[in-house]
């Protein structure tokens, strides 16, 4: 419709012309008869009916004026920005290109922007090259249009103006709905895991800091962006851009991405988005170092914003890294938060210890008060031989006949001694069975299972040595055992039984242990009631060298279970085809190393 009232303007500017009997002056030099031809043309044009015949007037007396060398008078000198207006809305290109090639500026007002994008590609790329003002009424309307291709070709220059809107625009409404537009087709190249394409639409993407509000769907489609970049790719330019920008991402794992210092440091210089990108305030379960480390990079106050933060397990893992100070830290921010107890104090103490951390073991005992000693981990306390020696004496001063492991307020259990033996310290274990006397009450309590049994699983070679050449010890006691029992009420299950110390030691995996015990007697290859050998449970455990040793010492490694005990209901040790022998037991497992071994020393499947 519009094209056709173009036409027919065309036609009535012809015949329009067609009556025109003034003429043209040939001399410009003439002023008089030129100034006479210029009002003449404006005064055509001013009566004009027809738009195109008013353009026509008016580039008339401007080319005129021109060719006369003489400064433009001031109504002349605005001629081409009057009929660039008028082009536009006629959508009369040549007379536009006229207008713009005489330092018109097109497109002054945002609604003759608009009518310049409606009217074609051409029009704006001529507007774009004249006024690049343009360019955020054009990006506008591309994405009303969904006009990937003009997106495509202008978002950098876009992009490097800041983003910034036409004044008529609301900047919060052109932002959510231009991120929306970004993010659609970050959609469509994840679809296509077009890695470069997601690129550069995130090198289009505003900070995050810069926008208002974002729609949820946007949110959704740049948490799948996150997880390709993070989870799929290994270019860590693209993800420290991904950092920069600061969108929420699901949870990342730092120690599993492929990314080196530099993706590190993005993080670092936005603690706020680290904090998020790694859930730093969610944390559920272990902290891995990588995070722990990355956590003490970050600016205290961006540990005071973590109200949620487990900084219990942020202590630990300082201490478990050597990071004193930091976790000294912690404990500071933890205390202004809730003030200490004595509970609190003991879970720090036997932190400490656990990792020989002395700064906070000094912490707790100068700011405690009193320690509470009978709530102290045994097994904690064995790690530091000083403190275990000073408190030992006190604690197994009242010893209860029991292996259940709760805190007793005057004393201790059989079964908190027992987590003492499995220390890194041997010394502790040793100190314990030199100074107490503890096997008879330990066969009472366990029925039948002796104090060197567990002493072995613990793997503590030094007190195991002393018990057995000191203590007399049985190297050859066995625990007791059930048959199968059938009656009218059913059948009873057998225990397994028959287990000397070796089986013990094979369970707790201490290689010097073993040969200790083979070179006390102790036989390699014995049964256990069901069958099962020290091998097997060596293998059972996934202990590497003490399954070595013990086929370097000639153990079995085609010995077989029980077959009788295959009618039996295992289900407290598995089935009777996947531990039938040491081979299946490391094949159920998944343990190639240990198969290797067996194979090798001729195990058969």
């Amino acid at each position: 419709m519009k094209n056709h009232l173009v036409f027919l303007l065309s036609i009535a500017l012809v015949a329009a012309l067609a009556g025109c009997s003034a003429e043209k002056p040939s001399d410009t030099s003439d002023p008089k008869a030129s100034a006479k031809w210029i009002a003449y043309c404006q005064k055509k044009a001013g009566k004009a009916k027809i738009p195109q015949e008013r353009s026509h007037w008016l580039q008339e007396a401007y080319e005129h004026a021109q060719a006369m060398g003489d400064p433009l008078p001031g109504d002349v000198a605005k001629i081409p920005d009057l009929t660039c207006s008028i082009s536009v809305m006629t959508e009369d290109l040549g007379t536009f290109k006229w207008s713009v090639a005489q330092g018109a500026q097109p497109g002054t007002h945002y609604n003759e922007l608009v009518e310049i994008w409606d009217n074609g590609a051409e029009w704006r790329d001529i507007t774009l090259d004249r006024h690049a003002k343009a360019l955020p009424v054009f990006m506008d309307r591309a994405i009303d249009k969904y006009d990937t291709r003009f997106f495509t070709q202008h978002a950098e220059a876009f992009t490097a103006t800041g983003f910034k809107v036409h004044s008529p625009l609301e900047k919060n409404a052109f932002n959510v709905k231009y991120c929306r537009f970004v993010a659609d087709q970050i959609d469509d190249a994840l679809q296509q895991n077009d890695a470069g394409k997601i690129e550069f639409l995130l090198d289009q993407m505003p900070r995050r800091t810069s926008v208002a509000v974002i729609d949820r769907q946007t949110e959704a489609y740049l948490r799948d962006a996150g997880d390709f970049v993070y989870g799929q790719q290994t270019n860590e330019t693209l993800a420290c851009k991904l950092v920069a920008l600061g969108y929420d991402c699901n949870k990342i794992d730092l120690a599993a991405l492929p990314f080196g210092p530099a993706f590190t440091e993005a993080l670092r210089a936005d603690p706020a988005y680290a904090v998020r990108a790694l859930h730093l305030d969610e944390w559920m379960g272990p902290m891995s170092k990588t995070e722990a480390e990355l956590l003490l990079t970050l600016p205290t106050d961006a540990w005071d914003a973590l109200h949620k933060l487990h900084i219990e397990e942020a202590i630990e893992r300082c201490l478990e890294i050597g990071e004193s100070e930091a976790a000294l830290q912690f404990v500071e921010l933890r205390s202004a938060r809730n003030p200490l107890n004595q509970g609190a104090y003991t879970e720090l103490l036997n932190l400490a210890l656990q990792y020989g951390d002395k700064p906070m073991i000094d912490f707790v005992f100068k700011n405690s008060g009193e320690v509470n000693i009978y709530n102290i981990d045994i097994g904690k306390l064995a790690n530091n031989q000083e403190l275990f020696e000073t408190f030992a004496p006190k604690i197994l001063a009242n010893i209860y006949q029991t292996m259940d492991v709760h805190p007793r307020k005057d004393g201790t259990t059989l079964g908190r001694i027992k987590q003492a033996f499995a220390s890194k310290n041997e010394k502790a274990g040793l100190f314990l069975v030199q100074k107490y006397n503890l096997s008879k009450a330990w066969v009472g309590v366990t029925e039948g299972q002796t104090l060197l049994m567990d002493v072995c699983e613990a793997g503590n070679l030094e007190a195991a040595r002393y018990l057995i050449e000191q203590r007399g010890e049985e190297i050859h006691a066995t625990t007791g055992y059930s048959e199968l029992q059938i009656t009218i009420f059913g059948s009873s299950r057998p225990t397994e039984g028959k287990l000397t110390p070796i089986f013990f030691a094979a369970k707790g995996g201490n290689s010097q242990l073993i040969k200790y015990l083979r070179s006390r007697g102790a036989d390699i290859n014995a049964r256990s009631n069901f069958g099962t050998t020290p091998l097997m449970h060596a293998v059972s455990a996934n202990h590497f060298d003490a399954a070595k040793t013990l086929i370097a010492l000639k153990a079995h490694v085609n010995a077989q279970m029980n077959p009788s005990i295959n009618q039996i209901d295992l289900r407290e040790i598995g089935n009777y085809d996947e531990i039938a022998t040491a081979y299946r037991r490391a094949k159920t497992n998944g343990n190639q190393a240990i198969l290797d071994v067996l194979i090798e020393a001729g195990a058969r499947p």
